[in-house]
């Protein structure tokens, strides 16, 4: 026996399912199968509740209310379907036992019209009888009226009058969906047409014919011409040349071409390894279109994605994403799973926006090494003094797992304002050689900015002779030859010279070679010549 928690949580699934059918119905032509799927799901979620008796629901303009009770009164696709029924003024609903497929699909087709054609028509009840409906009701609280009024089922072959509805809706759409096959055009050749439509009239009726074609060509077969259909409409939403109602006009098809089912093949086009690269670029600016109603999609995607090369893919998409998309990834910065956040951390600096830094910051401190270190080279990616500032005060709180990457970072952003911070930590005294790894990674990081001012400081490492722990001296010594090359700075030639014949081998083998590019004329890329 069920509980009423178990029930609530059931009549919660039903709605959804019932919120979807009702989306599929307002896009779908009939008898796709996508709206059978849809159909049949809502159906499915319905059939365990109506088991032990009929299903009276409540419409409150917040939610719904089973009895006094509400359901799911925090869903907020609950919340968002019960507007959209009080608003069309269906304030209860009897499902009955014997509740059918055919009577379910015309309920959701009579609630895709706007509220006031369905005032015109006499409301929802009106709007049911006339298609014949017996297995669901709209506000009726009399159970016997109910069963007074049931009429003998229908034909099963009979199209209910709601397809006159859809029609409406589609604004003639119908017309094209059950013509003569053989009179039905490709979609290439509709593209076709529209590059080369006369007037904004023939356009916008291109379009029309374009919209629901698109669904026919949702397989494997059919990617090419899908992308060329979304990308020839994305390019002319932005064309300044089209004019302005061709442009309103693609920005409309767009939006009606915008569901989840399109987005999901779109991201398994794209992850296909075969894509030729022109397909895979044009993706890349469908989705940059878009822009962040396909994030979570692309996140979800990203999260399951075991293959490395479609990673990838993905993540070239995101990082497509505009600074507004920040906030929209605190659900997966705060996800219990180390990967999902992982991931997050990867496209915060791929959008590479300082408005990102904050919620990286937080993520220095994650419990899981590989977080820290992605959210790590995300800063880095964004680079600039915020980022630097944040890179330094990793390497002072001493984490030894990120300590030596937050170095590496602070020479790859090639900041002369960060030497001195660098000199500080290469010239601290270490008499038991415990720092010698940070001051490796110091020099080094000095020499991949390149800035002279950092000579006077590795002269004076290099001249450094130590007795006691002599080889890590040499290991720092070396390091300091090496960065002194890379700056190329003529005023360590003497001083290379003396290393490289007087010295240990791994001293004189590193001031060779910083000789070398001193007098081939080396300079740094960054920094002061």
């Amino acid at each position: 026996m069920t509980t009423d928690t178990d029930q609530h949580s059931q009549i919660g699934k039903a709605l959804r399912m019932t919120a979807r059918l009702i989306k599929a119905a307002s896009f779908y032509p009939p008898h796709h199968p996508a709206l059978g799927t849809a159909l049949q799901e809502a159906f499915d979620a319905y059939a365990p509740l109506l088991t032990e008796g009929n299903l009276n629901l409540t419409v409150k303009k917040t939610g719904f209310q089973l009895g006094e009770a509400p359901v799911a009164k925090a869903d907020p696709v609950l919340q968002k379907l019960a507007d959209f029924f009080f608003t069309r003024r269906l304030h209860r609903i009897f499902f009955m036992t014997d509740l059918s497929e055919r009577d379910l699909m015309a309920f959701a087709q009579a609630m895709i019209l706007d509220p006031e054609s369905i005032q015109r028509r006499g409301g929802v009840p009106e709007l049911l009888r006339e298609a014949r409906v017996t297995t669901l009701w709209a506000n009726e609280i009399d159970l016997s009226r109910v069963r007074a009024e049931e009429e003998p089922a229908p034909d099963p072959w009979e199209q209910p009058r709601v397809e006159d509805w859809q029609r409406q809706i589609t604004h003639g759409a119908e017309e094209l969906w059950h013509r003569d096959p053989s009179a039905v055009r490709d979609l290439e050749t509709v593209l076709w047409d529209l590059q080369q439509a006369p007037t904004d009239e023939r356009y916008a009726a291109l379009l029309q014919e374009l919209i629901p074609k698109v669904w026919d060509y949702l397989n494997p077969d059919g990617r090419s011409l899908v992308i060329q259909a979304f990308f020839t409409l994305a390019s002319n939403a932005g064309d300044p040349h089209l004019s302005p109602a061709c442009v309103e006009e693609s920005n409309k098809a767009l939006e009606s071409l915008g569901s989840e089912h399109h987005f999901q093949f779109l991201i398994e086009t794209l992850c296909q390894k075969d894509l030729k690269r022109f397909n895979r670029a044009a993706l890349e600016n469908i989705f940059a279109y878009y822009k962040n109603r396909v994030l979570h999609l692309l996140m979800q995607r990203l999260t399951v994605e075991e293959d490395g090369q479609c990673r990838r893919y993905l993540t070239d998409v995101l990082r497509h994403q505009t600074p507004a998309a920040i906030p929209e990834m605190a659900p997966y910065l705060n996800d219990k799973r180390w990967y999902v956040v992982r991931n997050a951390a990867l496209v915060l600096g791929e959008i590479r926006h300082p408005g990102a830094l904050p919620p990286l910051v937080k993520l220095l401190g994650h419990r899981d090494l590989r977080v820290r270190r992605e959210s790590l080279r995300a800063v880095t990616k964004i680079g600039g003094k915020q980022a630097e500032k944040i890179l330094v005060r990793v390497v002072e709180m001493g984490d030894p797992e990120l300590e030596k990457q937050a170095l590496l970072s602070l020479g790859a952003l090639k900041d002369p304002e960060t030497v001195p911070f660098l000199l500080k930590l290469a010239l601290r005294p270490d008499p038991l050689g415990k720092e010698t790894e940070q001051k490796v990674e110091a020099i080094r990081a000095l020499g991949k900015i390149g800035s002279t001012d950092a000579t006077e400081g590795l002269l004076s490492l290099l001249n450094q002779v130590k007795f006691w722990g002599r080889g890590r001296y040499d290991t720092v010594r070396a390091a300091a030859a090496s960065a002194l090359g890379d700056i190329g700075d003529s005023r360590a030639v003497s001083a290379l010279e003396t290393a490289s014949r007087k010295n240990s081998e791994e001293v004189s083998r590193a001031a060779f070679g910083a000789l070398k590019l001193i007098k081939a004329g080396t300079r740094h890329e960054s920094g002061n010549p």
